[in-house]
């Protein structure tokens, strides 16, 4: 069998250069009308597309904080040699991290739930003024029918409506919400929201780090107020003078912790660039976008004029070769 059989009963082979030059060549209006499709569907994305931009904020760790977890740790080593055990305090870098991962927490989430003008705000499309209730929101329409009727398909399970609660501003919280952090750089980190109100974004990102920090000094002005009765009762019962005498200096750092924590000053993190947002989008972006799809659209037209030439290379062979094998037999 020769290999230009071989060739020809092929089902598929790839192109040369040359071939591909010249279905490209010869198919250039198809890949203009392609790339002229593909630009205007993404004209017409970014018209529709929402303009998002983002606000940020960069935080470190309370300064007093660390100073005082250090007076505390040698206060509890005094405890600890004058005979009794006194809870160790933690360090600052530990309520900080405990602060990172409290913005992101259910924990944070329905504490500002509680603030019921900002789920007004928030879930505005679910709240009625003139009722002042609650209420479900329309079904689904357009794509996000389709996408609801997919899940369906597929049996994924149908949550029932309930009034937005702490779940549903975690989730909101979680979604628009970023923590980033650079591991060389323990000592900061940049806490970002995209979001389509700027103004917004800022003061929510205001809140999320007051609440936050607040939610960290209260734990630890009911934990260093326990310690504090916790070493006022041993006193009262212990009546050898060293260990009265180093008691009573850890009740001092005690209280002088108690003291800084009801300050009003920052306990977990300090704010090292407060928040504040872009006058420009970073969503969606105009030029990217445009040369992203024109390149789509060249890909597929590029494509659909390989086939086209290719198939007709295809009929044209197959149809002279019957015209030849019809002058041969006559």
């Amino acid at each position: 069998m020769s290999n230009a059989s071989i060739t020809d009963s092929a089902p598929f082979a790839w192109p040369t250069q040359r071939e591909l030059m010249i279905a490209l060549t010869k198919g250039w209006k198809l890949i203009f009308l392609c790339v002229l499709v593909a630009v205007l569907w993404a004209i017409d994305g970014l018209h529709s597309a929402p303009i998002l931009y983002q606000a940020q904020m960069s935080v470190t760790p309370a300064q007093t904080n660390g100073g005082d977890a250090a007076r505390l740790s040698a206060a509890g080593g005094l405890a600890s040699l004058a005979g009794f055990a006194l809870p160790s305090a933690q360090g600052g870098g530990s309520d900080f991290q405990l602060y990172l991962d409290s913005l992101r927490s259910r924990t944070i989430a329905d504490e500002l739930a509680k603030d019921p003008a900002l789920m007004h705000l928030l879930f505005g499309s679910e709240w009625s003024e003139a009722t002042q209730s609650w209420h479900e929101p329309p079904p689904p329409t357009g794509w996000a029918a389709t996408e609801k009727s997919i899940f369906d398909f597929l049996g994924y399970p149908t949550i029932a409506w309930h009034e937005p609660d702490g779940e549903s501003l975690y989730d909101f919280i979680n979604y628009y919400v970023k923590i980033q952090q650079d591991p060389r750089k323990n000592y900061t980190a940049d806490v970002v929201m995209t979001y389509p109100d700027a103004k917004f974004a800022v003061q929510f990102l205001n809140m999320l780090h007051e609440t936050a920090d607040n939610m960290l000094r209260q734990k630890a002005i009911l934990r260093t107020k326990a310690y504090i009765a916790y070493l006022q009762d041993t006193m009262s019962k212990v009546t050898i003078v060293e260990q009265r005498v180093a008691i009573a200096q850890a009740l001092s750092e005690q209280q002088k912790s108690a003291m800084v924590a009801q300050s009003g000053n920052a306990y977990a993190a300090d704010l090292f660039e407060k928040p504040w947002a872009a006058s420009y989008p970073v969503s969606p972006t105009p030029a990217k976008t445009l040369l992203t799809w024109a390149a789509i659209g060249a890909f597929v037209g590029g494509f659909l004029a390989w086939l086209q030439w290719s198939w007709g290379n295809r009929f044209m062979a197959r149809l002279w070769r019957k015209l030849g094998s019809a002058l041969s037999r006559s």
